[in-house]
């Protein structure tokens, strides 16, 4: 939608940065890993702008909506912030204006089918954004701060995005949002998803369309069949389950409960008869990091039944981990004496299968930290 907004304005967007006369930066906050990427992009950015033709430095999103004071002070190269909710302020701080977020308040700014849109996918492909924010309030997660409280965009103007967006060649469409399955609850409209995806289906050039972030709590019976029924809905359901401990489930200020998390997953294969693709589960059964130097043991006896119950559930294998380890530690005895052989024998051959051994043996011992499906 920004770079809607900057073409419409007249600008012309470059994907190199030392073309550039303005560098955005669109930041992201929601996990440490996320946080550094995204200062080290800015000082990368005022580096350029310091040393090449850029003359003005613009940061937007998640990190300046959380850190605008700091980054400002930190990183004086910076021209203008805006965050999560000053997307039609782009234009502003673009043309010169020392744009900021004053006084931080949550954000209530959702788009709409007649904001301006850029593409940045294949042309077959579009992410639709069918609500913003979140209305829970989980120990770990900070999205309610960043996005605002849980706003629904209405059904009509997202059947006419998603029409104009399969006149112009797009084939499957992605919704996406903070918590998809709670679309509509906003306007007093139950199963709001289950409706949409029936609207949806309908519309002609559309061939598959798929849904993200659906959460536990509202993954709905009628949202299930809407899903199950519809031929162009793609059988693939992605859902945070964060945990299956009641103890860790509480401390994350979970609304849903181990025995809700299985038995939701019963439903989901009761109703929908394609197997579930994709899926990887991490196993964490003794203990668990809420956040960074605080461990919580689990109290839980069942601990290490709970995730092979959703393994099972999931319809899942898990993987032996004896197995592995003892083809690991064969094959790294294997591929040392090859290794040692062909070094004493000078043979490029057995020197090539010696490392490939031994990557096999990496790849090996690395795989019981995963549950393959």
């Amino acid at each position: 939608v920004m770079l809607g907004r900057l073409q419409q304005a007249g600008h012309r967007v470059v994907t190199d940065a030392s073309e550039a006369d303005v560098l955005v930066v669109t930041t992201c906050a929601f996990i440490d890993s996320a946080k550094q990427e995204s200062v080290d992009a800015i000082l990368e950015a005022a580096r350029e702008k310091e040393t090449g033709r850029a003359r003005r430095l613009v940061v937007t999103g998640c990190l300046a909506q959380r850190y605008d004071e700091e980054l400002r002070k930190e990183i004086p190269e910076i021209d203008a912030t805006l965050g999560t909710g000053q997307v039609t302020d782009v234009v502003r701080a673009v043309d010169g204006e020392a744009t900021s977020l004053g006084e931080i308040e949550p954000p209530t700014w959702v788009y709409d089918h007649h904001a301006p849109r850029v593409l940045s996918t294949p042309p077959w492909l579009a992410y639709v954004k069918i609500s913003e924010g979140c209305d829970y309030t989980c120990s770990f997660c900070i999205i309610p701060t960043l996005r605002g409280r849980h706003r629904s965009r209405h059904v009509e103007d997202i059947l006419a995005e998603a029409r104009r967006l399969a006149e112009g060649g797009a084939r499957e469409i992605v919704l996406v949002a903070q918590d998809s399955t709670r679309f509509g609850l906003d306007h007093g409209i139950r199963d709001g998803l289950a409706y949409l995806l029936r609207r949806l289906g309908r519309i002609e050039g559309i061939r598959w369309i798929r849904v993200m972030y659906a959460y536990p709590q509202t993954l709905t019976d009628p949202v299930l069949e809407a899903m199950a029924s519809q031929e162009k809905e793609v059988k693939y359901v992605d859902i945070p389950l964060q945990h299956a401990t009641e103890p860790v489930l509480k401390r994350k200020k979970r609304p849903t409960g181990r025995g809700n998390l299985l038995g939701m997953i019963e439903r989901i294969r009761a109703r929908v008869s394609h197997p579930l693709e994709g899926v990887t589960v991490a196993a964490h059964y003794g203990c668990h990091a809420l956040r960074p130097g605080h461990v919580v043991q689990l109290d839980d006896p069942l601990a290490p039944t709970i995730f092979e119950s959703l393994i099972a559930a999931i319809g899942a294998t898990p993987v032996d981990w004896s197995l592995h380890i003892a083809g690991a530690i064969f094959v790294v005895i294997v591929g040392s004496l090859t290794l040692t052989y062909s070094l004493s024998h000078d043979s490029d051959y057995l020197y090539v299968f010696a490392l490939v051994l031994l990557a096999a043996a990496a790849l090996l011992h690395s795989r019981p930290w995963l549950v393959a499906v």
